[in-house]
């Protein structure tokens, strides 16, 4: 058994994740038969970590939730943290970002309080990135620096990677692109040191490059970036990227003239995320697909892609917490609905954790 998670954690850092499922799947159940309780919540924490991964964010709430009540009760300090780092992603990615902010804060001040060097790093980008997607640039700002800050004095170059890809995201959006540049840069010079993860940042950068140039006009590279994406996501069955990478094709063929390639990549978008949903990248897809409907004359299928869009926003308002921050993100998301080629620029970055 020992065997089994030590190679299923390791194959999912190399992103080996077939194998790895196997081998973690029979960790629980093997560790549930002999009611060993340190072979489960090991088990249970690097699945969770792999329903993650391949976009089955329900079952990673559900497996981490209980990796999370073990690792309490055997005091297992690291897999603790471990299950609230997945926890919060997946809480985040299904549109509940209230509880997904107290659930890494938490996580944060446990890892400061407790010492950690391991976990304490990666938390910071993450809470940037929900506030980046709730449109609260600021303070997705100020968390990024801070893990970028911190996974530099303590070496940990994994969340520094990500964390810098933040950084060419926010450079993106405000239309720095030297900067956007220059982060990204370092990125690369990361992915020759370090290997940990690499296939995992390596999508989010594949993303976050491609708006790069999509955002400069440059359709050539944009669209070998999005199909680098397509490829990686794809072969590791990320599914939410898959559907980033779709949205982000159906863009570059509206920027190309070709609307039909257009429509075609915003609902196989929408049928993954039909299978595996994600409202972050879905009210995206939508308000996308309204403004391609507007622009083909088609009025009802613009009212009906916009619509969908506006209740996916309204359910991920539901679940903002602070009335501030809720109000930056309707104020935001509602000029995204406008079906203007310039809004469309601006709604926001497809590169998300």
């Amino acid at each position: 058994m020992t065997r089994c998670f030590s190679s299923g954690s390791s194959t999912s850092v190399t992103g080996e994740l077939k194998e790895a499922k196997q081998l973690l799947d029979e960790v629980v159940v093997t560790s549930r038969k002999l009611n060993h309780k340190p072979g489960l919540v090991s088990g249970l924490t690097w699945r969770g970590c792999l329903h993650f991964f391949q976009s089955e964010y329900e079952l990673a709430i559900t497996t981490t939730n209980e990796a999370l009540q073990l690792a309490s009760e055997l005091r297992d300090g690291f897999l603790m943290l471990t299950s609230m780092f997945f926890l919060g992603l997946s809480q985040g990615n299904l549109g509940k970002m209230s509880a997904s902010l107290e659930t890494l804060n938490d996580a944060l001040r446990k890892a400061r309080r407790n010492g950690d060097l391991f976990w304490h790093p990666r938390f910071p980008n993450c809470i940037g990135w929900i506030y980046r997607e709730l449109h609260d640039f600021e303070s997705a700002r100020k968390h990024n620096e801070e893990g970028i800050e911190v996974s530099r004095r303590h070496h940990v170059l994994e969340a520094e990677a990500n964390s810098l890809i933040n950084r060419g995201i926010d450079h993106t959006r405000e239309g720095h692109h030297d900067e956007t540049a220059t982060a990204f840069h370092e990125v690369k010079d990361i992915f020759d040191r370090d290997a940990w993860f690499r296939w995992r940042y390596n999508i989010r950068f594949q993303a976050a490059t491609a708006e790069h140039w999509l955002r400069q006009g440059d359709l050539e590279k944009a669209r070998e970036h999005v199909e680098r994406l397509m490829a990686t996501a794809t072969k590791h069955e990320v599914h939410k990227y898959i559907a980033v990478a779709h949205n982000m094709m159906a863009k570059v063929s509206i920027k190309a003239g070709d609307l039909a390639a257009a429509e075609k990549h915003f609902d196989a978008a929408l049928e993954e995320l039909r299978q595996y949903p994600a409202p972050l990248v879905e009210w995206r897809a939508q308000a996308g697909r309204a403004r391609l409907k507007s622009k083909m004359g088609d009025a009802a299928g613009a009212e009906e892609a916009a619509a969908r869009a506006s209740e996916i926003i309204k359910y991920i308002a539901s679940n903002v917490a602070d009335e501030k921050l809720r109000n930056i993100f309707l104020n935001a998301t509602d000029k995204s609905l406008k079906f203007t080629d310039t809004r469309d620029v601006r709604a926001g970055t497809d590169a998300g954790t």
